[in-house]
């Protein structure tokens, strides 16, 4: 079960991709099920993981993997939908900057 602030993002993440963009309901429910099932896998992964590991090498592991994807995901050729909302000219835009 999503927790109230999951809940939040995913919908106001289907209202900016649908109204705010133009992407079809389709394309946009079909990205925050991706999103969805990436956090799902992720935090069972992790979670089993620091049951056998210390949780201190865990936590290094997951900065280091959001460390890599961040440039990853700024790349505009990786797909449209994460380009234009996990980009770090869309951080600026958020943060007050103008870009």
């Amino acid at each position: 079960m999503l927790s109230c602030s999951h809940q939040r993002v995913q919908q106001n993440l289907k209202l900016f991709l649908v109204l705010d963009h133009q992407y079809a309901q389709s394309l946009a429910a079909r990205f925050l099920s991706l999103v969805l099932t990436f956090s799902i896998v992720g935090r069972l992964t992790m979670g089993w993981l620091a049951d056998h590991f210390h949780p201190k090498y865990v936590m290094v592991l997951i900065y280091s993997l959001v460390g890599i994807a961040i440039p990853i995901v700024d790349i505009e050729s990786v797909a449209p939908v994460s380009a234009e909302i996990f980009s770090m000219k869309m951080l600026g835009r958020t943060i007050g900057r103008d870009s």
